[in-house]
This record gives structure tokens, sequence and C-alpha cells, in this order.
């Protein structure tokens, strides 16, 4: 990142669901760095060239035309990798990982712990083609919280609903084979798209725990 620090990604894959619900390395690694705040990126180390789906996905953020792809001894561009792509480019401060939050609060009383923490992703998420946010909060045995924020695609399939987001960091820590606890998802009352039956297909898979869900309106 442009900070300095390093974020890690690795592919996140579920049995017995369906296969769109992988996680690829290069998403895994950029929304590391969403959510550890970074601001923008300047350097991406891959083990093999990125697939197209991924391609796609790094067009959410706004420094294309300088962002350096490293695949072993090459370094490559975007536009190099994925010429005449889909969609506008993202202008600076309407990105990925630059996107200014949008205050929401809960439709039901006040909120717990765990439902705020959701709430809280999703007032960060970045949804700029449904406007349909959505926040999701895992709770672990050992005490340990991991929050996701939804992140949208002009392609669509690319998108990451908030879940595998906070999956995606769970992963990436100490806590990774620690059972999970509790799940919440905060989603817009007024979403024109929901992941949660995605949800609980995926979170059925490693837990047996049930998804807590609130929703928000605008403030």
């Amino acid at each position: 990142g442009q900070s300095g620090q390093l974020y890690l990604g690795a592919n996140l894959e579920f049995q017995g669901v369906p296969l769109n619900a992988t996680l690829h390395a290069e998403q895994s690694a950029v929304l590391n760095a969403w959510m550890h705040d970074e601001s923008e990126l300047t350097a991406l180390y891959v083990s093999e060239t990125p697939c197209g789906h991924c391609r796609q996905f790094l067009r959410e953020l706004a420094n294309l035309d300088k962002l350096q792809i490293h695949v072993r001894d090459q370094v490559l561009t975007l536009d190099e990798l994925l010429p005449h792509a889909f969609g506008n480019a993202r202008a600076k401060g309407h990105s990925l990982l630059d996107s200014c939050p949008v205050d929401f609060e809960a439709v039901s009383p006040e909120p717990n712990t765990s439902q705020q923490h959701a709430i809280n992703a999703a007032q960060r998420s970045y949804v700029p083609y449904t406007r349909s946010r959505e926040g999701f909060a895992i709770e672990c045995a050992n005490g340990q919280s991991f929050s996701g924020r939804a992140v949208e695609c002009a392609a669509f399939n690319p998108s990451v609903p908030g879940f595998l987001t906070a999956l995606n960091q769970r992963n990436l820590s100490n806590s990774r084979d620690v059972a999970i606890s509790a799940c919440t998802q905060a989603k817009l009352a007024t979403a024109i798209n929901d992941p949660l039956p995605c949800a609980r297909a995926v979170m059925g898979a490693i837990s047996n725990v049930k998804i807590d869900v609130v929703q928000m309106e605008a403030q």
C-alpha cells in the first residue's frame, strides 16, 4: 500500500457450496488492505497471472495507470492485462479504497455490539451501482470479532458481499480455526438486492450459527 504496509491475500473456497462463492487471492489482498483503511495500492504481487474476474475487480481502484502488477519476473499494468475494459474508471475519492462512508441507523431498537459492528461496516461499504449498503459481523468463541463490508464491481459478478469480506479477515487471522459463535448482517431496508441467502448457504457449510439480521435506514 501507499502507506508502506504489506497486505496478504489467499484463495478462499468452501466445500459443498457453489463455486461462485469463492474469493480469489487478488480480491482477498485488496479487501484486506481496504479493511485496514489503506487508501491506495501501489503494487500487487501474485503467484499467477490474474484471471479476468480479478482484472475486472481491480478496475474499481482509482490509480489504474500507476498500479504495478508483479507476476514472477514480469511487471504489468491493468491496461495491458485488460484492454477494452468494461465500465468507466473510478475517479479519485470514489473508488473502492477511498470512497466516503454514509451514515445509517438501525430500524430496530438500540443495536447490540455485534449489530453495531455490522452497521459500522455497512456504512463504509462500496456499492456505487446499486446503493444497497450491507455489512456483516462475525464473533468467534475466543472473543475475537471480524467485520466485513460489501463491495460492488461494474460487472456485478466479481462483487463481494459483506459476509465473504468478514470471512476473509477471519481466515487471514490467528482465529481461522476457532469456532464461530455469532453472525450479524446489517442491510439497508430499501436494498434492491440481498446476499442473505448466499450468506446462509456458505455460513451453514462451516457453522451451525444462525445469522441475526438488522435493517437500516438513512438518517
